[in-house]
């Protein structure tokens, strides 16, 4: 680090922000706080009590905050793919976009207008490298490492980046958070969109667009074997809540927007040894990628799977062959070499 270095950090009002801000501090940076305001005041990531607190710790650091209105942004972009994605029969994951299109994009552009060099965030990942290339790593708490939702971002921005917490478990922040701020964080990590009140989806599909769900038919090898009260209240893989007794655990196969029905399998006819890529994003040439041992996320809580992969001219595959998997429309499928993440694609 040169002296003074100025770092733009973005503050949630969480635990992990504002740690990340107070130990940048400690190591010496100049630092300045930012919330970008995507969502309405009763939201899980930037509600009013959230702006105070991140106001507060700010303000108990000594460094400037400022907030930025995003909203219109976030709905045009994020919002709109997420309804989008349902009504289509898919299962989006919008963490993935805002952080892609909106949040980094954004702070990104804020550089030059807070005089800051480097950009920084609450996240469990590190910055990597593979040769001179920059990448995202994962962080040394694998339970909460975030390098998945961090694998598209270009390399203009991952060159920016400093992650405080990469090198921590959550249990240290906790205590650095105790010790310095003098008491304990009582607010839970949130495990659902900051959008969606409660993890109802559907609900919120139905009242942000004009989207009313129907019931129809669950099938299974053609045969009617229930109903569903709205294919968007559902997912592909999904096992459990479905109200069909088998012999053998059935899970989503296919939902099927344009006939409003949900196909069920046995898991056996569900798992695939290929993952076709759309939009493919490589952060190493095809050539450096098929020379190494591969592995693939295809959720961010699943496990690792070993993946080689094939293709060229922009159109890719995942071979999974040896752990065949049950591939979710709509899903990310991140590409790791080791703890680097090298590239990713949509399911």
């Amino acid at each position: 680090m040169t002296s003074k270095q100025t770092v733009l950090v973005g503050m949630s009002g969480g635990i992990d922000s504002s740690v990340t801000a107070y130990l940048l501090k400690e190591q010496g940076y100049n630092v300045v706080g930012i919330t970008l305001k995507v969502w309405n005041d009763v939201s899980k990531c930037c509600s009013a009590e959230d702006l105070i607190h991140a106001a507060l710790i700010c303000k108990k650091l000594n460094i400037p905050y400022y907030i930025i209105d995003s909203q219109e942004k976030f709905k045009e972009i994020v919002i709109k793919y997420f309804i989008e994605s349902y009504i289509s029969g898919e299962t989006p994951n919008p963490c993935i976009n805002c952080n892609k299109d909106i949040k980094f994009p954004l702070m990104y552009e804020l550089l030059n207008k807070y005089n800051a060099d480097l950009l920084c965030t609450g996240h469990y990942a590190q910055p990597g490298k593979f040769y001179n290339t920059v990448l995202i790593k994962k962080g040394k708490d694998k339970k909460k490492d975030q390098s998945y939702f961090l694998s598209l971002l270009g390399k203009d921005i991952r060159e920016k980046l400093l992650f405080p917490l990469g090198e921590m478990v959550k249990d240290d922040t906790q205590k650095i958070y105790e010790d310095f701020f003098g008491q304990p964080f009582h607010k839970d990590d949130s495990q659902d969109l900051c959008f969606v009140e409660n993890g109802h989806y559907g609900d919120f599909i139905e009242n942000n667009s004009n989207f009313k769900s129907q019931e129809g038919n669950i099938l299974f090898r053609k045969k009617i074997v229930g109903k569903h009260k709205g294919y968007i209240y559902y997912t592909v893989g999904q096992r459990k809540h479905l109200g069909v007794a088998y012999s053998q655990p059935l899970y989503i196969k296919k939902i099927d927007a344009e006939r409003n029905e949900i196909i069920l399998e046995t898991k056996e006819h569900i798992v695939k040894n290929k993952i076709y890529l759309k939009n493919p994003v490589l952060h190493l040439s095809i050539d450096e990628l098929q020379k190494l041992p591969l592995a693939v996320k295809l959720h961010y809580r699943s496990k690792d799977h070993k993946a080689k992969l094939i293709g060229n001219n922009g159109k890719y595959f995942l071979d999974i062959s040896e752990n065949p998997q049950i591939v979710s429309p709509g899903q990310l499928a991140v590409i790791y070499y080791k703890d680097l993440v090298v590239g990713a694609g949509w399911q």
